[in-house]
């Protein structure tokens, strides 16, 4: 009898110790990382550099879901919209970055059709109801976002429209418990203007931007990469991070080409194909159909 009850306050004790190590384990943080990647042709060139300084990390999977030619300002957002929706019901991301604005700098119509001009008050009111709508669909399902700003853009005309559109990126992402990554002091010559090359950490001048003005080359967006990279484990030290060079080189000139690489280590990807637009292709005013 006496036997019995050793045995089974013996088998108390381990039964609550299990619990206790179970409950430990279930608390632990989940080091995998799903992180999926909106936006338009900077975005999915964004995509393309964060492949490259990922690859190598089996705990991070990238899923690609920028779209070339996407933007907020376009007749088609709803479906856009309707898309990005059924992409986070199908996918459980545990962060998002999102990059757009390369063809928003154009007029916008409502949900009525009623149109608005570039930067009037009704197109800001249009287009930031947009942003708050996508933070909205991540944070009920409780995503961390990273929303990348714009470049310094070579056109004059082009970059005061960059400039507006940050600033409500900043205003929305802040509003909506978003991380706002700003580049407004990087990707500049020593002047603080548009610069097309960059020295490298050995000191040899690479070109990082396109000839259109807008884009990155391959090796331009795998130091934009780099930046998010470290901001998805810092994410409060985002908006003073640095601009770490990437330990592979990517092309050193033309536009960034947007294949998709085969499989890597721990990494899903989702195809998206088209051209990469020039900067005659971006519209600047007016009234979308």
């Amino acid at each position: 009898m006496q036997l019995f009850k050793i045995l089974r306050t013996a088998m108390i004790a381990w039964l609550a110790l299990s619990a206790c190590a179970f409950a430990a384990d279930s608390q632990r943080p989940d080091p995998r990382r799903s992180v999926g990647v909106f936006g338009d042709s900077l975005g999915d060139g964004l995509w393309s550099g964060l492949y490259t300084v990922t690859k190598s990390n089996p705990n991070l999977h990238l899923y690609r879901h920028s779209k070339i030619g996407a933007g907020f300002t376009r007749p088609d957002y709803a479906t856009w919209f309707a898309d990005f929706v059924a992409s986070l019901d199908e996918t459980r991301l545990t962060d998002a970055v999102i990059m757009v604005g390369a063809n928003d700098r154009q007029g916008i119509r409502d949900e009525n059709r009623k149109g608005y001009v570039f930067q009037s008050e009704g197109w800001r009111r249009t287009y930031g109801g947009r942003i708050d709508a996508i933070l909205a669909e991540l944070t009920k399902r409780h995503v961390s976002v990273i929303w990348v700003g714009l470049p310094v853009m070579r056109s004059e005309e082009l970059n005061t429209g960059s400039l507006y559109l940050n600033e409500l990126f900043q205003e929305r992402a802040r509003h909506g418990g978003a991380t706002y990554l700003s580049l407004a002091e990087s990707f500049k010559g020593e002047d603080g203007a548009f610069a097309a090359y960059q020295p490298d950490k050995s000191g040899h001048l690479r070109q990082i931007r396109a000839e259109d003005g807008v884009h990155f080359t391959g090796y331009g967006y795998e130091l934009l990469a780099a930046k998010i990279y470290a901001a998805l484990d810092a994410p409060q030290n985002i908006q003073t991070a640095g601009m770490n060079p990437p330990s592979t080189p990517g092309p050193t000139t033309g536009p960034t080409p947007n294949p998709l690489p085969g499989p890597g280590a721990g990494l899903t990807a989702i195809a998206v194909s088209g051209p990469v637009p020039s900067a005659g292709t971006i519209p600047t005013a007016g009234i979308a159909p």
